[in-house]
């Protein structure tokens, strides 16, 4: 997917330079107030990349900016019980600060709802912290609904994205 010098990709564990864009963006995420406010270990960043690859539902997709890591997002594949439906958890999801408001939240959103129609599953699950304001208040242009309180649920939200794909 291309706008503007934007490409995002699947990323591709036997390129150095997905690796290393995962695990900066991961890091980025991890120090960010939406994240812990504490970067990632230093065996975490080295492993991080070779675990993501063990997982066989898990899918990760980088925006590329001109080349630079500008956004990412990691994927799994979960099953809903209520539902007897797969779903895509949209399980991290981060744009590097000096390319937040250009879109690139929207276009991985896109990248990821082809992942859902590869994958057959109908909805994805997207769970956020009280600390994403900028996050929650992008959900409804990028067509979320909240599912449930942030008080019910200890300072998270959950929101659902039905994709547009018929199944």
């Amino acid at each position: 997917m291309k706008h503007s010098g934007l490409d995002i990709v699947r990323a591709d564990w036997s390129l150095p330079k997905h690796r290393d864009a995962v695990v900066e963006l991961m890091d980025l995420f991890a120090r960010d107030v939406q994240g812990r406010g504490v970067g990632l270990r230093d065996t975490v960043k080295r492993d991080l990349p070779d675990e993501l690859l063990k997982r066989s539902t898990c899918m990760v997709a980088v925006a590329l900016v001109r080349g630079q890591p500008a956004g990412l997002s990691i994927n799994f594949e979960v099953f809903s019980k209520f539902a007897c439906l797969p779903i895509l958890n949209i399980h991290d999801f981060v744009v590097a600060p000096q390319y937040r408001g250009q879109g690139i939240a929207e276009h991985l959103l896109q990248a990821v709802e082809a992942l859902g129609k590869e994958w057959a599953v109908k909805s994805g699950l997207w769970k956020c912290s009280k600390e994403m304001s900028v996050l929650k208040r992008s959900i409804s242009s990028l067509g979320l609904a909240a599912t449930n309180s942030i008080q019910r649920w200890g300072g998270r939200c959950f929101t659902i994205k039905k994709f547009r794909h018929n199944l």
